[in-house]
């Protein structure tokens, strides 16, 4: 440094002003690794927030197919026992017109055998 070998108040001056000039550029040099330093964070936090936000869309995704699956089932499950209920009525009405069928069966037969309607099967 030649501003040293200067005497007097100029070369004071001289190396105030470099040593300011070496503490600016320390500084310029510390601001910029905080600058990447925040910019790496940035982008991490960034990155994590976008997983994030993935895994939500996902969850979302799953129980949304739970809950249209759950429908179907128990669109199923109601449709199911709305068959089981229409068969049982089918049934019944097969059973009662059988019976109807058999007591009418059995009236004729009794007119035929000449028995009034109250004396049921005797003769």
């Amino acid at each position: 440094y030649p501003a040293r070998r200067l005497g007097g108040p100029k070369a004071s001056i001289v190396r105030q002003q470099a040593a300011g000039l070496r503490r600016a550029e320390r500084r310029q040099v510390a601001i910029g690794r905080s600058a990447e330093r925040n910019a790496e964070w940035s982008e991490r936090v960034h990155a994590l927030r976008r997983e994030r936000v993935r895994e939500e869309l996902v969850r979302a995704r799953r129980a949304r197919a739970a809950r249209v699956e759950a429908h179907d089932d128990l669109e199923y499950r109601r449709l199911s026992a709305q068959a089981l209920a229409a068969e049982k009525e089918r049934l019944r009405l097969e059973h009662s017109t059988r019976e109807e069928a058999r007591r009418a069966a059995a009236a004729a037969r009794r007119a035929r055998r000449g028995c009034s309607p109250r004396a049921g099967w005797r003769r």
